[in-house]
């Protein structure tokens, strides 16, 4: 339907009932208004909506009397809408202003009834005033809140930067861990000692560790230097102006002498020029004394290979045999035994001594490899009419044995007077005069010697399956076996 621009236009439009126009639009949910209604129904719909809404927006029924009891000055709304709106806004604002002065009077009589606590702070919390410059130590509860706040803040943070930087620290320490570092270079060792082998080369720590541990058995076997310094000037003052034994002139007059010593070298020079001088005194002494018995001396050194079937005797100078003297025509004997079989045999004692060798090696049989062996040489030499015959025994221990866990036996020791007497006036060897000795081997596979210059009792500890022997020189110079007694007491 076309519409009319103004009423004159009307009457030359042709009439047509709203009936039949329709309403192409959208779907108008709130009114219910769907494309293809009629204009009349559309219209008619309006008009419902206009008139529900005219009795819902009535003034008069809308109840203020709340507002108008609570604010003395306000008027009951004319019936108007704006009227109504007005009285509203009004009463709120009334009740505001009411409000707010009630609280002020709230305020003003509850401000008394709370004092805030002060508390005092933890002492790295404490700080300086920066407006005073005095140390603060306690606030208000609200202050040592906000104190406490920021301080942890901090704190936070710090924790937080510091487990960053651990981190690294973890890296680096891996990376560090991962990387062998510093490798010592080697060297190639000029001797052998300890794990170190000459000519081969080793990492410069183990060389040194060698080193020290080499440098300190020669300090424990040599002393220490201060140990040296006194064995260097031990030396008597006299000695140098002492005159010589073995040539004319004082010994400051042998050639090499030293006169001031500074240090053990000399000190050693010294005392080998002395030991040279005394042997040429001592050699000339022998060239002009008729031998007898009283030179003719019985010492050895016995030692075995690692299996036990050689036994070796070192004469190495401890056994003189004086000029003249030869065998026995039944020569000499040694026997070896282990407590349980005796192994003997003739020995041509010359051997060894007279014709410059030092060592004599005898094969042994039938003994027990695991006990310690009694080695005894029984010397026989003659010159023309004069027999001279001596006998000395020495113990050999296994270098491993199945005995050791055999006891010690304790052995109470006495010495008689009566030999210490019989071994007095012994003018030959003055070493000998007045001592009687007991030779043993102590606990631990040692050889020992006790010397005895009075009567006494004493105890010795002594290896198993060893017996300690009691000897003296008389003033002949002959060895013999002592009267004194040898009794076990126990172990040990």
């Amino acid at each position: 339907m076309k519409p009319y621009s103004s009423s004159s236009e009307k009457e030359n439009c042709s009439p047509l009932s709203s009936n039949c126009v329709e309403w192409q639009g959208p779907f108008i949910e709130c009114i219910n208004i769907c494309k293809g209604d009629s204009v009349s129904d559309i219209v008619y719909k309006l008009s419902e909506k206009v008139c529900d809404l005219e009795g819902t927006a009535a003034v008069g029924s809308v109840n203020v009397t709340c507002l108008l009891e609570s604010c003395d000055f306000l008027q009951a709304p004319t019936g108007t809408l704006g009227s109504l709106l007005q009285t509203i806004v009004d009463g709120i604002c009334c009740s505001v202003g009411t409000l707010s002065s009630e609280t002020a009077t709230l305020t003003a009589r509850t401000s008394n009834l709370y004092n805030e606590p002060s508390l005092v702070l933890p002492t790295n919390f404490q700080y300086t005033d920066p407006s005073t410059g005095l140390p603060v130590v306690q606030l208000p509860l609200s202050g040592f809140a906000e104190n406490t706040a920021t301080n942890t803040s901090t704190l936070k943070t710090i924790v937080q930067t510091q487990t960053v930087q651990i981190s690294n620290q973890e890296l680096r320490i891996q990376t560090l861990e991962s990387d062998p570092g510093y490798i010592p270079p080697t060297v190639t060792p000029l001797g052998t000692y300890g794990g170190v082998i000459s000519g081969i080369p080793t990492q410069m720590n183990i060389l040194l560790t060698a080193v020290e541990n080499d440098y300190t058995l020669y300090k424990f076997s040599l002393g220490s230097t201060t140990d040296i310094i006194n064995a260097t000037n031990a030396q008597a003052s006299f000695l140098g102006s002492s005159e010589a034994l073995g040539q004319p002139g004082v010994m400051s007059s042998i050639s090499g002498w030293n006169n001031t010593l500074s240090n053990l070298a000399q000190s050693v020079q010294n005392l080998w020029l002395t030991v040279s001088d005394m042997r040429t005194a001592v050699n000339s002494i022998k060239q002009n004394i008729t031998p007898d018995c009283s030179q003719f001396l019985l010492n050895y050194v016995v030692s075995t290979n690692t299996s036990r079937t050689n036994l070796t005797i070192s004469y190495n100078g401890l056994t003189v045999i004086p000029t003249g003297f030869s065998n026995c025509p039944t020569l000499s004997t040694v026997s070896v035994t282990d407590g349980v079989i005796t192994w003997i045999d003739s020995l041509d004692l010359t051997t060894g001594v007279i014709d410059g060798s030092t060592d004599l090696d005898l094969s042994i049989s039938g003994l027990n490899v695991n006990l310690p062996w009694v080695v005894t040489i029984t010397g026989c030499i003659v010159n023309g009419g004069v027999s001279c015959s001596k006998t000395v025994s020495k113990t050999n221990i296994p270098t491993t044995t199945t005995t050791t866990s055999a006891s010690a036996v304790l052995y109470l020791m006495y010495i008689d007077q009566n030999d210490i007497d019989k071994a007095t006036g012994n003018t030959t060897v003055t070493y000998y005069n007045g001592k009687v000795f007991v030779n043993y081997t102590n606990k631990s596979g040692v050889a020992a010697v006790r010397v005895s210059t009075a009567q006494e009792s004493f105890s010795i500890c002594v290896y198993p399956g060893i017996v300690p022997t009691i000897t003296y020189y008389a003033a002949n110079n002959i060895q013999n076996t002592a009267n004194s007694t040898k009794t076990v007491i126990g172990v040990c």
